[in-house]
């Protein structure tokens, strides 16, 4: 009798206690729990998304992540006067992070590039306004005016990183120091640092704090002016078509 209850108390304590590890396996590659709390912090997996949190199904799901465009910033001198630029690689080109300000061209071949409202000081922030005729000599050495084409390619990248259409959100520096209030939905998330230094056409200054325009080296066909893109604080964001001969706009150099 003492061996048959000897036997079934081994029986108990090798098969009847509960393993209490048994209920904190996870499979490690699944992205549900059997119990969650919605809105909890969790891991999708995916690189490629941030702010990760359990919904009503208790799925880990995440936010499409707009640094997902993983800008490099570095600096750049032009040899032509020693000023200093902030650059950003996007993807495989390298942008200047700030408008070009080169004020060394001859105006008597190159046309009356200038100053917002003629004032240096304006320079200093947003860069010269050039006209057309610049656009083959203006970048410093080793570096070129972006092509239409290369502007796409910068839209097609931001528009795959955060699934918004609406890029120059993802453009323009944020805050209100340059562009004006409220300069809402701004993310920076490409690093391109788009600064509102407005237009001269005509005779008239305009759209400083508001709108950034900027040349592309593409004619225009049919026409002796060039494609030039734009990037706004308000309505719609980014836009491209051609500039007016008369209109000077900004210069973003670019290189491979």
């Amino acid at each position: 009798m003492k061996k048959v209850f000897f036997f079934l108390l081994s029986v108990f304590l090798l098969y009847g206690c509960p393993d209490d590890d048994a209920s904190d396996v996870v499979d490690e590659d699944s992205t549900t729990t059997e119990e969650c709390i919605v809105g909890a912090s969790c891991d999708d997996g995916d690189p490629d998304t941030v702010n990760d949190v359990f919904n009503d199904n208790c799925l880990c799901v995440g936010e499409p992540d707009a640094q997902g465009l993983v800008p490099v910033f570095g600096s750049y001198t032009d040899p032509r006067d020693g000023k200093v630029y902030q650059t950003v690689t996007i993807g495989d080109k390298e942008w200047f992070a700030e408008n070009l300000d080169y004020r060394g061209l001859d105006t008597t071949i190159y046309g009356n590039i200038q100053c917002y409202e003629n004032d240096p000081a304006y320079c200093d922030i947003y860069g010269v306004l050039y006209t057309h005729v610049a656009i083959g000599v203006a970048a410093p050495p080793g570096w070129r005016i972006p092509s239409l084409e290369e502007v796409q390619e910068l839209y097609d990248l931001i528009v795959n990183a955060t699934g918004d259409t609406d890029v120059g959100h993802h453009m323009r520096v944020t805050g209100t120091e340059y562009w004006l209030p409220p300069n809402e939905g701004a993310t920076n998330a490409s690093g391109f640092s788009a600064l509102p230094a407005g237009s001269f056409y005509s005779s008239d200054f305009l759209d400083l704090g508001r709108t950034a325009y900027f040349w592309t080296s593409t004619p225009y066909p049919n026409s002796t002016t060039y494609y030039y893109f734009i990037v706004r604080g308000h309505g719609q964001t980014f836009q491209y078509g051609p500039n007016h001969n008369k209109k000077l706009s900004s210069i973003r150099p670019i290189r491979d």
